[in-house]
């Protein structure tokens, strides 16, 4: 299982460090909902907001709201609200303002607001914080979450993870996408955006549940499942392997100071199908 770091100095590979891993978050974020609604019931019927009855739980979950808020986010606002407040109302209010203020179906845009508002109503749901369950999972005893105040976790990034921790995460994150396999193309391909190309061209791409699942342009069949994060940061599981602890797990994280550049590994995801469809 590899598990690669781009840093600026050239030592570059797996250094037991926490690591920020951006957008991957979702993807914790989206697992912990299924991990405790396994059969998916609460999820399609349980509105996002007792305001917004409109949207259910697994529409923002699998990004089907029809608002985007990622070039949109206020990402320096945000974050000056989290140092000074609980920012569940913050992200509740933008996310409603931009609801209202827009025509909008319910189709794929990608939205990070709206994670933030998700941790809240597990809490509400669970009895518990999300960040604690995610705490129990085995090797993520000691990950870290950043969060506000009062210890609520962003949602949409945050996620600290050292690389042990985020090959513990993806083999338990491997066995919830696969117990829901029959699930996974529930909403349809992604396109004319960055994540449907997530994996190269010969690929389609679904969102579910903060992953992005991969098929053969030809063959409606997942193969693997991507959680992808700012910049160039991936976690990709195979979905075709019958061992329960697969090797070929790729992970690709980055420093949290690193300086992007012409040298990029971007197409991560594209290099990592290619060897693993290689071998099945």
């Amino acid at each position: 299982m590899e598990c690669k770091i781009i840093l600026t100095t050239p030592q570059g590979h797996a250094v037991d460090m926490l690591l920020e891993t951006m957008s991957i978050t979702k993807s914790a974020v989206g697992l912990a909902f299924l991990a405790k609604d396994l059969a998916l019931d609460q999820l399609k019927r349980i509105p996002l907001l007792d305001s917004v009855v409109d949207i259910t739980l697994e529409q923002a979950l699998c990004h089907q709201t029809g608002i985007e808020n990622d070039a949109s986010f206020l990402w320096s606002e945000f974050e000056s609200e989290r140092k000074r407040n609980n920012t569940f109302n913050y992200a509740r209010d933008k996310f409603v303002q931009d609801l209202d203020n827009k025509e909008f179906t319910r189709s794929f845009s990608y939205n990070n607001i709206v994670w933030r508002v998700l941790v809240s109503r597990f809490e509400e749901l669970y009895g518990e914080k999300l960040s604690v369950f995610l705490k129990r999972i085995e090797g993520l005893e000691h990950a870290t979450f950043k969060g506000d105040v009062d210890g609520y976790m962003n949602g949409m990034n945050g996620m600290m993870l050292t690389c042990s921790m985020a090959k513990a995460y993806a083999k338990w994150a491997r066995g919830i996408l696969l117990q829901n396999r029959n699930k996974l193309l529930t909403f349809s391909g992604i396109k004319h955006s960055v994540f449907g190309r997530l994996a190269g061209d010969q690929y389609r791409v679904y969102p579910f549940y903060g992953w992005f699942i991969v098929t053969h342009k030809k063959k409606f069949e997942p193969v693997a499942a991507i959680a992808f994060g700012y910049w160039c940061q991936y976690i990709c599981i195979g979905l075709l392997d019958k061992n329960i602890y697969p090797k070929y797990i790729g992970i690709q994280l980055r420093h949290e100071y690193y300086v992007h550049n012409n040298n990029d590994t971007c197409d991560y995801p594209e290099t990592w199908l290619t060897a693993y469809l290689g071998k099945q």
